[in-house]
């Protein structure tokens, strides 16, 4: 995923819409729980601001998902 991103920030449109396909589903499950009415607008706020969050997102401050493990095993007492 990291890779992707990364690729979106370079100005890769096409990688930008894969990963925003990505969520696709999520965003459609979420909006069930909104009124009929406001899913569209709802929709394209939230495209936006993933958008918005992908081409602004510091990968090197993410921990890798062998990291984000780890951390989990280390809080275990």
């Amino acid at each position: 995923m990291r890779h992707y991103v990364k690729e979106a920030q370079r100005g890769d449109r096409e990688t930008l819409a894969c990963l925003i396909q990505q969520f696709e589903p999520s965003i459609r499950n979420c909006l069930r729980q909104t009124p009929p009415g406001e899913r569209d607008d709802l929709r394209q706020e939230l495209m936006l601001k993933l958008i918005e969050i992908t081409l602004h997102y510091d990968t090197e401050k993410a921990p890798t998902f062998t990291e984000f493990q780890l951390s989990l095993h280390e809080k275990k007492p």
